[in-house]
Formats: structure tokens, sequence, C-alpha cells
């Protein structure tokens, strides 16, 4: 305690609020953390690619600007295999009969096939696992920072301090 009638604050408020931000901040930074850890384990299923041709029956219709739904009846061969399929797509192409194509399909089951998507990209993933790992790092830090800075008797004696060096008399 002071003797000279000064005592440092009572921040019982601001460091739960500052306890409950932090707290909050971890949680996103966990969440962020599983997020791009997920975006990076990620495998693609449909990791076979061919290439179809369209077949007769098959229609696009134009939407707005200059993209086409279309409803593809395609054909293909996997491992010396034919398959037939229909595929429903948003595309910025109007196939026509006879066109081609490249199709992913899923090497197990190459019936489960659709217009070719190209490998998940991990770098966002990478970049989300970066920033959540570096969020919490600099959360906890921070909590603990707030935590050791606002200590009752390490404020009351930096209070002291500050007070004496204030009043110290000037020599004449």
């Amino acid at each position: 305690m002071s003797h000279h009638g000064t005592t440092a604050p009572n921040l019982g408020l601001p460091r739960l609020i500052t306890l409950l931000g932090g707290f909050l901040l971890i949680l996103i930074s966990i969440g962020l953390i599983y997020f791009g850890s997920v975006s990076i384990s990620r495998r693609q299923v449909l990791s076979g690619t061919a290439i179809a041709t369209i077949q007769p029956g098959s229609t696009c219709s134009s939407t707005y600007g200059n993209k086409y739904n279309c409803e593809l009846n395609i054909t293909y061969a996997v491992a010396g295999v034919a398959y037939t399929n229909r595929i429903f797509t948003t595309t910025l192409h109007n196939y026509i009969p006879g066109d081609t194509l490249t199709i992913s399909y899923d090497p197990n089951n190459p019936q489960n096939a659709t217009i070719y998507q190209a490998p998940p990209n991990k770098t966002f993933g990478i970049i989300i696992l970066i920033i959540g790992i570096a969020m919490l790092i600099l959360t906890l830090f921070g909590m603990w920072f707030i935590y050791w800075i606002t200590n009752p008797v390490r404020l009351e004696a930096f209070y002291e301090k500050t007070r004496e060096a204030l009043i110290k008399p000037t020599k004449s």
C-alpha cells in the first residue's frame, strides 16, 4: 500500500475483459489452424483424367453473360473400358456433339466423373495455417504480457516510484 495516498487502480474488470478477448482470439486461432490443416491434407478423390467426347443429345443453353448451362452426354475410356456418363455443368464453352474435353474421374469408380478439376491448391491452406499459428502465439504472449503488466503489486510499485520521482524536492 502507498503511504502517500495514491494507489494503483483496480484493474479487475479490464483484466477480465482482456482475458475474455484473449480466449476468443485463441478460439479463432484454433479454428484457423484446423481449417488450414484440413485444406492442406484434403486429397482429391477424382484424381484420374481422361479425354471425353460429347455425344448427340447434349444441350447447352445460354444464361446471363457468356455462360452456358450444359447437360452433356459423354463417352470416355479408362484402361481400355468405355464409359458413358451424363454431366451437368455451368461453363463458358458452348459444347456441341463431337467436341472433346478433359474430365476427372475416380480411379476406384471410373463411372464417377466430372469436368476436369485441378488438384487442390495447398498454398491457401498453408497461409491460413501460418496465420492461425502466428495469431495463437501473439495472443498467448499478449495475454501473458497484459497479465504481467497489470499485476497489482507491480502496478503499486510503479505508482509509488513514479510519485516519488515526481515529488523529489528540488535543491535550492
